[in-house]
C-alpha cells in the first residue's frame, strides 16, 4: 500500500517517519521544514517568524527532545510582555495590569471581579467578542483583548468563533487578577509558559533532525504537485510526474489543495469552501542590526492602533547562535487580509522608529540585514461558515483515502508540536487500515 505526503513540513514528515515505508513526498521548495523552515543570510539565521517549540506530549518528549534532538535544545521560561499606555505589563495582559495607571487598572480588575459574578455561559453559544465580554468583562476587552484580537484577525469580532480558544488565552482566577493587579507577578499561565528552542541553527533543526531519519522511500525536493485526479488515485506535479497512490496525505493549505482537485469539487461545495476558508496574510519584517543585547525580552504584543504591527520578536534571544557576535535580530509582524494591499517601506519605517522610540536600536546602531517575507496563509479564520464546511469536506475527502492534516491541511489554529502529532497520527489511521 503506498501512500504520497503533499508536503515536507513537520506533519509530512512526521508521517513519513511514522509509516515507516511505501510513501514518497512531494515539496514545492528545495528544503524540508515547511513554514518552519530557517533562512542563513549574512551571518544571521532568520526563520519564518517565530517558530517555538511547546511540548505537551510525553511522546513528543521522548521522540525529540530526549531522543532525536537530545543536547540540541534550549529550553527557555518565556519572558513576553505587552506594550499599551506607554507602559510594559507582563504576558497575558488580564493577569497582569500591575504598571497601568490606576484608572486603567481599577477598569480592568472591578469589570473582571463583577462579571465573574455572573452564571457562565457557555462558549459554543458565543461568539469571540461575547466570549471575551462574558469571561474579562468590559475593562480587560476594552484594553487589550478587543482592539489585540481585531489587529490580528482583521475581522468583525461578532464573526468570529471561540472553536480556536483551546489553551491559546488563559483565562485566571479571581485571586490570580487581583494579586497581579497589585504584584509584579512572574507566574506563568497558558500553553506557552516554557518552550524549546534549537542552539544551533533556528527551528530549521526540528525538521531536518525528522527528515534525517527517513530512509526506504522517496523525497523530491522543487516538485510542487499541480493536479489530484481523486477518481484515479494519481497525482500530477508541476513537472509533469505522475504517481498513483492508495493513501494521500495533504499537509498544504486546504484551499490550495482543494483548488487542485481533478475533477473539482462540484459547484455549491466549491462555492461553501470559498466563504468558509478564510484567512490572513502575514509580512514579516526579519531585521539584523548592530546591537548585541537591545532587551532581554522574547517578543511583545502590540494591541494598540498607533503600531501597525501586532508583536515584536527578538530572535537571537532564543538562541545566540542565530545573529553574528555583537549582533542581534529581531522578527516584526504585521497582518493584512488577502485583499489588502501593503506598503512595505512605510511599516519597515513604523517598525524601525518604534524601535528607536523603545531604546531597542541606539543612535548609531546599523541594519547589518533586512528581509521581508509574505506568509500566505497564515491565520485561518474562524467562521461559522468554516465550522460548517470543515466536516462536509474532510468526510468527503476520507471516502477517497485522502487525510488533510497539519495546521493547514486541516485548516486550523496550532502550534509545532500539535503538526508532529498530526503526522503521526494519520499514520497511525493508515497502518491499521492495512
Amino acid at each position: 500500500m503506498s501512500t504520497v505526503i503533499i508536503g515536507a513540513g513537520l506533519a509530512g514528515l512526521s508521517a513519513a517517519y511514522h509509516l515507516r515505508k511505501n510513501w514518497v513526498i512531494f515539496e514545492k521548495d528545495a528544503k524540508v521544514g515547511g513554514l518552519s523552515r530557517s533562512d542563513r543570510v549574512n551571518g544571521f539565521i532568520f526563520d519564518k517568524t517565530g517558530h517555538l517549540f511547546h511540548v505537551h506530549s510525553a511522546y513528543t518528549k521522548k521522540w525529540l527532545v530526549d531522543g532525536l534532538l537530545k543536547n540540541k535544545l534550549h529550553k527557555l521560561d518565556r519572558n513576553s510582555w505587552i506594550f499599551s499606555k506607554d507602559v510594559f505589563t507582563r504576558y497575558p495582559f488580564q493577569a497582569n495590569t500591575y504598571g497601568l495607571e490606576r484608572k486603567t487598572m481599577a477598569d480592568c480588575v472591578v469589570s473582571f471581579l463583577k462579571t465573574r459574578d455572573r452564571r457562565a455561559v457557555s462558549r459554543r453559544n458565543q461568539n469571540f467578542k461575547q466570549w471575551c465580554l462574558a469571561t474579562f468583562g468590559p475593562g480587560i476587552s476594552r484594553h487589550f483583548m478587543l482592539p489585540y484580537n481585531r489587529k490580528l484577525w482583521r475581522t468583525d469580532l461578532d464573526k468570529v468563533t471561540t472553536e480556536w480558544l483551546g489553551g491559546f488565552i488563559p483565562v485566571p482566577s479571581r485571586e490570580e487578577v487581583v494579586y497581579g493587579a497589585l504584584v509584579d507577578q512572574k507566574k506563568f499561565f497558558g500553553y506557552n509558559a516554557s518552550f524549546y528552542y534549537p542552539k544551533e541553527g533556528g527551528s530549521q533543526t526540528l525538521a531536518d533532525a525528522v527528515s534525517r531519519q527517513l530512509c526506504g522511500s522517496e523525497l523530491y525536493l522543487n516538485s510542487e504537485v499541480a493536479e489530484i485526479h481523486w477518481q484515479k488515485k494519481e497525482i500530477v506535479t508541476s513537472q509533469g510526474l505522475r504517481r498513483s497512490y492508495d493513501r494521500l496525505i495533504n499537509t498544504g493549505p486546504l484551499n490550495v489543495f482543494l483548488e487542485r482537485l481533478r475533477p473539482r469539487l462540484d459547484s455549491r461545495l466549491e462555492a461553501a469552501g470559498r466563504e468558509a476558508l478564510r484567512y490572513n496574510v502575514v509580512y514579516n519584517l526579519n531585521l539584523g542590526i548592530t546591537n548585541p543585547r537591545p532587551t532581554d525580552k522574547h517578543w511583545v504584543y502590540f494591541p494598540e492602533k498607533r503600531f501597525p504591527f501586532y508583536r515584536i520578536g527578538v530572535l537571537s534571544n532564543f538562541a545566540s547562535s542565530v545573529a553574528p557576535k555583537g549582533m542581534s535580530s529581531f522578527y516584526i509582524e504585521f497582518v493584512r487580509l488577502e485583499r489588502e494591499g501593503f506598503d512595505y517601506e512605510k511599516m519597515q519605517n513604523h517598525a524601525i522608529e518604534t524601535l528607536k522610540t523603545l531604546s531597542w536600536m541606539k543612535p548609531d546602531d546599523e541594519i547589518a540585514h533586512k528581509q521581508w517575507l509574505r506568509i500566505a496563509p497564515a491565520y485561518v479564520i474562524y467562521t461559522k461558515e468554516r465550522a460548517r464546511f470543515l466536516p462536509q469536506i474532510f468526510n468527503f475527502l476520507q471516502k477517497h483515502d485522502i487525510f488533510s492534516i497539519g495546521r493547514y491541511g486541516a485548516w486550523k489554529y496550532s502550534f509545532m508540536e500539535q503538526a508532529l502529532l498530526d503526522g503521526k497520527a494519520a499514520a497511525q489511521t493508515i497502518l491499521g487500515s492495512i
